[in-house]
């Protein structure tokens, strides 16, 4: 009987666990947290309900958006059908509040589609996850509503300082408000761990918080910033939540592919909100330009929306500057040091994220890294010296001289194209030394460091692998014959009124600049039909691997030469240097000028149908140019509506990633089926 009992127990109890939601991530309960800390941002959208409703329906609309966001986060895990009603409801009010926002600003448009839609179909698909062998406990779930209460807290926060007066009564209203529920979330954290002194210095800040709301708008908006950082120093101690980021952070170091855009990423976010600082821009400008210049410099791309070296003040500059480097080294790169400087050792897991990256030897992780550094450095400050000089000898001043040399050594090695002149580097067109100055660097920053190191045996005809000499000889080939065709096409178009030995030096640093950088020293507005055809082409193509270029990479394009060459003559195997091309490495290099193809076209597609006011020549240039990082432009890039900048940010960020992404998404290790299947006899011509 006793047996019969406990087995009876046993059942329900696991019938209990089953029915239980495990919060065994951080997006589960993480989502309470941030429905119960931001429930009353509505009605800081209280301004953008429609005027002809008269007063009472926006404010109405946004208590309904408030309530129904209180009760989602209340009811979503546990009682999920009550969760989704609150959910949908909270939306419908939402999109009635800001209809007429939407119908005058279509940038918002663009956002809030994408935003509903997104969280239409995520509420959808929702089910809450259960596990019937793991159930959290109370300390873990709360340690997640912090976390992002106050993740919550610091965007709202920086929501309001740039785009919303922090004087009115509503914004002191809503900021104390959120502020407080994070507090409680605090609270519940610390009752739970029995902290008692957490407690009282939580209480004195919600008061402290009341007082300064009622004083200064200003003073709470630090207040909680502070608050947060406090709570987010304290919660980084509780070793719960250390436990699970220790479960968390090797499962987001595991896939190469999504770690590379997810940091580069955060470093355009972060740029993004930097730039948008008063200080760094003259006469402040939108949030969106912010962007759209911190993706460029991250990008290494140099399209611009605002005339740089007007529009942005020289803590402004700084920030591109440095937005520049981090995305022409790589942040995990210069992260990998700095570990190793601090005497941090690196997982197993973390050393083939990077060894997948720089697609070095794991033996020489750290040997390789530090040598990407000192010859970024030397090719950098060796650069910037010249150019120094030079730009003195040109009549500015030291000081100036010393800026603008350094500026744009860093633009030129990273091959971002940034220049500190309003158009580029025209008013250097006839000083031969500038140019070529400029160009040499664009050279070596296009080239890998090791294949430059190769060079010189590949010049005096030693032999050298073949991984390093097909870079070069496209380099070589491209670098030729671009220069010819362009002093072909242009010896009486844009290079006409120059000398022949100006024409020569220009056409050689066109040819350099329009595969990577993105400099210019004529107009480009005048360029002739074929002339447009050829940067086309050697835009998509771009620099080497393991380069700061982008495009599709030369090595890329010689290997595509070389299967064709090879197809023409009627050979089965591409044979180089005694060596064969392998059919992985074929099907790799074709997918990579599909992809990108694929990619442009439909981006191309997006540009003429919201920006019907470009010319399609000028869309077409702006997208390759964009999609390859070059960074030239004909033009249309200022032209622009807040849609069209948002398309061409992601050409940036998709040119930038991309490559390097593919590649490690189609690096699959081969099968080892063993199953025989009859050749296809497909029709190609």
């Amino acid at each position: 009987m006793l047996g019969s009992s406990k087995a009876n127990l046993s059942v329900r109890l696991n019938l209990l666990v089953t029915q239980v939601p495990a919060y065994s991530r951080f997006s589960y309960v993480g989502l309470e947290g941030v429905l119960l800390t931001l429930f009353p941002t509505p009605f800081l959208l209280v301004s953008w309900g429609p005027a002809n409703w008269g007063w009472a329906w926006p404010w109405i609309l946004a208590g309904v958006a408030s309530g129904s966001g209180l009760g989602a986060g209340l009811a979503l895990y546990r009682f999920i059908t009550w969760g989704k009603f609150f959910s949908s409801l909270g939306l419908c009010a939402l999109a009635a509040l800001t209809s007429s926002h939407w119908i005058t600003d279509p940038f918002a448009a663009f956002l809030g589609a994408i935003g509903f839609i997104f969280i239409g179909f995520s509420l959808f698909q929702f089910k809450p996850h259960l596990n019937p062998e793991k159930t959290s406990d109370s300390q873990v779930r709360a340690d997640q509503r912090l976390l992002w209460g106050l993740i919550s807290l610091l965007t709202l926060s920086t929501w309001i300082l740039l785009f919303t007066p922090i004087e009115e009564i509503l914004t002191r209203a809503v900021l104390l408000t959120t502020f407080g529920l994070v507090l409680v979330l605090g609270a519940r954290w610390a009752w739970l761990l029995r902290k008692k002194k957490i407690l009282l210095i939580l209480a004195a800040v919600l008061v402290l918080g009341g007082v300064l709301a009622w004083l200064s708008a200003a003073s709470l908006l630090v207040l909680s910033a502070t608050g947060s950082a406090l709570l987010w120093r304290i919660l980084l101690k509780s070793q719960t939540f250390s436990s699970r980021v220790q479960l968390w952070r090797p499962k987001a170091m595991v896939n190469p592919a999504q770690i590379l855009p997810i940091t580069f990423f955060l470093l355009c976010l972060i740029g993004s909100f930097l730039l948008a600082l008063p200080g760094a821009s003259t006469q402040g400008i939108s949030i969106l330009d912010a962007a759209f210049t911190s993706v460029s410099a991250v990008c290494v791309t140099g399209l611009i929306v605002l005339d740089t070296p007007k529009d942005f003040t020289g803590l402004g500059l700084g920030i591109i500057l440095i937005l520049i480097q981090l995305g022409g080294l790589g942040i995990m790169s210069l992260t990998t040091l700095a570990l190793h400087a601090i005497g941090q050792r690196l997982s197993l897991k973390q050393e083939r994220l990077m060894v997948a990256v720089t697609q070095t030897d794991r033996s020489d992780l750290i040997t390789s890294l530090v040598f990407i550094i000192k010859f970024t450095l030397v090719c950098e400050l060796s650069g910037a010296v010249l150019l120094t000089l030079l730009i003195h000898g040109e009549g500015q001043g030291w000081g100036a001289a010393l800026w603008q040399g350094l500026f744009t050594a860093v633009s030129a090695f990273c091959n971002a194209g940034f220049a500190l002149w309003s158009d580029s580097l025209i008013p250097y067109q006839q000083n031969i030394f500038i140019l070529q100055t400029v160009s040499f660097l664009i050279i070596l920053g296009g080239l890998a460091p090791a294949t430059c190191l190769m060079a010189p045996r590949w010049i005096k005809g030693e032999p050298i692998p073949l991984a390093f000499r097909i870079p070069l000889v496209t380099t070589a080939v491209l670098l030729g014959s671009g220069t010819l065709l362009l002093l072909m096409f242009e010896w009486n178009g844009f290079l006409s009124g120059l000398s022949w030995v100006d024409k020569l030096s220009n056409a050689w640093f066109q040819s350099v600049t329009l595969r990577t950088a993105g400099f210019n020293s004529v107009d480009l507005a005048q360029i002739s039909g074929p002339t447009y055809l050829i940067m086309l082409l050697f835009m998509i193509i771009g620099g080497s691997p393991g380069g700061t270029a982008g495009g599709v990479k030369t090595a890329t394009f010689g290997v595509l030469a070389l299967i064709f060459w090879a197809t023409v003559t009627g050979k089965s195997k591409v044979i180089v240097q005694n060596r064969r091309i392998p059919p992985e490495l074929v099907y790799r290099a074709i997918a990579i000028l599909v992809g990108y193809g694929v990619v442009g076209l439909s981006l191309l597609m997006m540009l003429e149908v919201t920006q019907p006011q470009i010319p399609a020549w000028e869309l077409v240039f702006e997208t390759v140019s964009a999609i390859g990082t070059v960074g030239l432009s004909v033009g249309a890039t200022s032209q622009l509506d807040e849609v069209g900048k948002i398309i061409v940010m992601f050409a940036m960020f998709a040119g930038r990633i991309g490559p390097v992404t593919l590649f490690m998404m189609l690096h699959i290790e081969p099968s080892r089926s063993m199953s025989q299947y009859t050749d296809a006899k497909i029709a190609l011509t």
